[in-house]
């Protein structure tokens, strides 16, 4: 009886050590900043009437109000808010595996319904609350707990590690062209770089 337990502690033990060399690690975890979004469809975010590929350039220049009279600054690739945060992570330890990539969206409005004058309130986050799953190839499996927002922001398609310290988003996302006056359906690629804080 005593080698039957014996022999049946050795064999757990040796199952934990196999199984555990077989998960893959995470090194994902951390804070994440946007430096580059390119976009399959030329389009014009800051209502100067120039449409780019460039949607990060687009992003960052400065927005033409309404009257065409002034610009201002809408947007900060640095501020915090657009961070993109993997958990768990050493300043948050909750041991649930998360996303948020807190991607801008563009919160839009019009002046009337009649002359349909369209501008830009502010960038909102959006595509936050992902859950993953780090397969055995070492990719990454995205799950999308926001099912309602896809209907009026877009999808997240992929997430792609491209190194432990940065990684490439493909998105399929509605954005406002200010050349056409109307909301289409672009393909992004966004590349996140970890960020110290």
């Amino acid at each position: 009886m005593k080698t039957f337990f014996l022999l049946l502690v050795v064999s757990l033990m040796l199952q934990s050590c196999f199984s555990n060399s077989n998960s893959p690690v995470n090194t994902l975890g951390g804070w994440y900043t946007l430096t580059s979004i390119s976009s399959d469809t030329p389009v014009d975010l800051n209502n100067d009437g120039v449409r780019s590929l460039d949607f990060l350039g687009e992003l960052t220049a400065r927005y033409y109000d309404h009257t065409q009279q002034a610009t201002i600054p809408m947007f900060a690739s640095m501020g915090s808010v657009y961070n993109a945060e993997i958990r768990p992570h050493a300043s948050n330890q909750n041991k649930t595996p998360s996303i948020d990539f807190n991607f801008p969206h563009q919160a839009i409005d019009s002046t009337s319904l009649s002359n349909r004058t369209y501008f830009l309130h502010w960038y909102q986050p959006a595509f936050e609350g992902f859950t993953y799953e780090i397969q055995k190839d070492r990719s990454i499996k995205l799950i999308d707990k926001l099912a309602a927002d896809k209907e009026k922001i877009g999808t997240v398609t992929h997430l792609e590690p491209i190194n432990s310290d940065s990684f490439e988003l493909t998105i399929e996302k509605k954005v406002f062209d200010f050349a056409d006056k109307r909301w289409k359906i672009v393909q992004l690629k966004a590349i996140y770089l970890r960020a110290d804080f």
